[in-house]
Protein backbone atom coordinates (compact mmCIF):
# COMPACT_ATOMS: atom_id res chain seq x y z
CA UNK A 1 0.00 0.00 0.00
CA UNK A 2 1.13 3.06 -1.26
CA UNK A 3 2.01 5.69 1.85
CA UNK A 4 1.94 9.49 1.20
CA UNK A 5 2.58 11.90 3.71
CA UNK A 6 -0.28 14.24 3.63
CA UNK A 7 0.60 16.51 6.77
CA UNK A 8 2.90 16.92 9.45
CA UNK A 9 3.44 18.81 12.57
CA UNK A 10 6.69 19.12 15.27
CA UNK A 11 5.41 18.84 18.46
CA UNK A 12 8.80 19.32 19.94
CA UNK A 13 12.34 19.90 18.31
CA UNK A 14 13.04 15.76 18.40
CA UNK A 15 10.03 14.72 17.03
CA UNK A 16 8.30 15.04 13.40
CA UNK A 17 4.21 14.11 13.78
CA UNK A 18 3.60 12.40 10.53
CA UNK A 19 0.11 11.67 8.97
CA UNK A 20 -0.33 9.73 5.84
CA UNK A 21 -2.61 7.28 4.16
CA UNK A 22 -1.59 4.35 6.47
CA UNK A 23 -2.31 6.51 9.66
CA UNK A 24 -0.38 8.73 11.93
CA UNK A 25 3.81 7.70 12.42
CA UNK A 26 5.37 9.81 14.98
CA UNK A 27 9.66 9.79 13.64
CA UNK A 28 12.67 11.00 15.88
CA UNK A 29 15.05 13.78 14.76
CA UNK A 30 16.80 11.20 12.62
CA UNK A 31 13.76 9.94 10.90
CA UNK A 32 13.48 6.68 12.78
CA UNK A 33 10.13 5.60 13.98
CA UNK A 34 8.91 5.88 16.88
CA UNK A 35 5.36 4.64 16.86
CA UNK A 36 3.02 3.91 14.09
CA UNK A 37 -1.25 4.05 14.80
CA UNK A 38 -3.66 2.50 12.78
CA UNK A 39 -7.44 2.35 13.35
CA UNK A 40 -6.51 -0.39 15.36
CA UNK A 41 -4.99 1.52 17.72
CA UNK A 42 -7.96 3.76 18.18
CA UNK A 43 -7.84 6.46 15.26
CA UNK A 44 -11.12 6.85 13.83
CA UNK A 45 -9.82 6.73 10.06
CA UNK A 46 -7.12 5.51 8.59
CA UNK A 47 -6.13 8.48 7.02
CA UNK A 48 -4.03 11.33 8.80
CA UNK A 49 -5.16 14.43 6.41
CA UNK A 50 -3.80 17.29 8.42
CA UNK A 51 -1.94 17.75 12.11
CA UNK A 52 -2.44 20.81 14.52
CA UNK A 53 -1.04 21.64 17.68
CA UNK A 54 -3.11 23.95 19.94
CA UNK A 55 -1.19 26.50 21.83
CA UNK A 56 -2.63 24.96 24.78
CA UNK A 57 0.00 22.18 24.04
CA UNK A 58 -3.29 19.43 22.53
CA UNK A 59 -2.44 17.55 19.70
CA UNK A 60 -5.61 17.69 16.80
CA UNK A 61 -5.59 15.28 14.03
CA UNK A 62 -8.43 15.64 10.95
CA UNK A 63 -8.44 12.17 9.76
CA UNK A 64 -11.19 10.61 7.30
CA UNK A 65 -12.86 9.69 9.86
CA UNK A 66 -13.59 12.83 11.99
CA UNK A 67 -11.57 14.68 14.21
CA UNK A 68 -9.67 13.59 16.56
CA UNK A 69 -7.83 15.08 19.89
CA UNK A 70 -4.54 13.10 21.07
CA UNK A 71 -4.90 12.99 24.86
CA UNK A 72 -1.69 12.68 25.82
CA UNK A 73 1.13 13.59 22.89
CA UNK A 74 3.71 13.41 25.65
CA UNK A 75 3.29 9.58 25.80
CA UNK A 76 4.50 8.81 22.34
CA UNK A 77 4.34 4.60 22.23
CA UNK A 78 1.27 4.40 24.41
CA UNK A 79 -1.39 7.28 22.95
CA UNK A 80 -5.05 7.22 23.29
CA UNK A 81 -7.09 9.09 20.78
CA UNK A 82 -10.58 11.32 21.73
CA UNK A 83 -12.68 11.38 18.35
CA UNK A 84 -14.98 14.19 18.33
CA UNK A 85 -18.77 13.39 16.54
CA UNK A 86 -22.20 15.01 16.45
CA UNK A 87 -22.09 13.73 20.31
CA UNK A 88 -20.02 16.41 20.86
CA UNK A 89 -22.11 19.13 18.86
CA UNK A 90 -21.06 18.79 15.52
CA UNK A 91 -24.34 18.38 12.91
CA UNK A 92 -24.18 15.14 10.48
CA UNK A 93 -23.70 15.64 6.94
Amino acid sequence: MESRSSQSAKARISLLWVGTWAGLHVLDADGRSLAHYRIADGLPGPIVWDIHRHSDGSLWLATNGGLTRVIDPEAITALKFESLSNRAGFPRG
